[in-house]
């Protein structure tokens, strides 16, 4: 009895876990800005550019979306001519890896080959080896922008993540 009530809290915890991930990833299109923001920031047209099959509409709204939710930025340039740029927010930079190992995975599912006949699913044989290299290089993006994050931050007192993002672009 005492692990069926253990078992329903943990799929409880797992329930709220995945509705949040979703609640985040699930709506289309938002993995795919957030992905481009890895790179830093991005004015809209760059991003529209990017993304030629999404309407400005859809654009527009998961780019609100995702400001509403704390995962990037939206910043008007003080001076002159109206210059709007989308940025990463630090809990938006804790995703990268996330995004590359999905990135990863969609890669292998879209690229593979040797689909069983009945089920349309990929035989073990047929998925590709390794793989981790995209991997590597997303951690290792997200490491040396963490790290630069935590200096910055700790000199200059606070600093956008798309200033810190910069910042660590420059030092390469």
């Amino acid at each position: 009895m005492l692990r069926d009530a253990s078992r329903l809290a943990e799929d409880d915890e797992t329930h709220r876990a995945f509705s949040a991930v979703n609640e985040i990833l699930a709506p289309r299109w938002k993995a795919s800005v957030l992905w481009i923001l890895c790179e830093g920031p991005h004015r809209y047209g760059a991003l529209a550019a990017r993304m030629p099959n999404v309407t400005p509409k859809v654009l527009t709204e998961r780019l609100r979306e995702l400001e509403t939710q704390g995962l990037i930025d939206r910043r008007c340039a003080s001076h002159g001519p109206r210059h709007v740029e989308y940025a990463l927010t630090l809990s938006g930079l804790s995703l990268q890896p996330v995004l590359c190992q999905l990135r990863s995975w969609g890669i292998r599912r879209r690229d593979r080959k040797g689909r069983h006949p009945t089920l349309g699913h990929a035989t073990a044989q047929a998925l590709p080896r390794g793989g981790n290299e995209t991997s590597v290089s997303c951690l290792s993006n997200l490491s040396s922008a963490l790290g630069t994050a935590a200096r910055t931050i700790s000199v200059q007192g606070s600093a956008t993540p798309s200033e810190l993002i910069g910042q660590n672009s420059q030092a390469r």
